[in-house]
């Protein structure tokens, strides 16, 4: 599948993103790099993969914590380092507004410069 399909197949704009993120996979806690995110979900940069169809509770930094749940949906190697694709499941009205807030927040610590 190419880069194009898969963005063509989102329902939601990503947002360049550089934050930690903490998440549980069934048998451990990870703690590991948001590279963007969206309303639908997240890419993570990982020094260990994760295999598509592993579920996740994910711990996104706000105020108070918010913890989502989300499926991973693909792996790629990138030198020594993992992208891996989350796609946000079972999101409250809540929870999606909170992660609204949140990429609004990133959106503008990120370009208030520009302005």
């Amino acid at each position: 599948m190419t880069k194009r399909t898969i963005q063509n197949r989102r329902r939601a704009e990503r947002l360049d993103a550089h934050y930690d993120v903490t998440f549980f996979d069934g048998k451990r806690v990870h703690k590991e790099y948001v590279r963007d995110i969206s309303v639908g979900g997240l890419q993570i940069e990982a020094l260990k993969p994760l295999e598509p169809g592993t579920q996740l509770t994910l711990t996104l930094p706000s105020s108070p914590p918010l913890k989502v749940k989300g499926i991973v949906r693909w792996t790629s190697k990138i030198g020594y380092r993992y992208k891996i694709g989350v796609q946000f499941i079972q999101l409250t009205p809540q929870q999606e507004q909170k992660i609204k807030e949140i990429i609004h927040g990133l959106f503008w610590q990120t370009h208030s410069s520009s302005f």
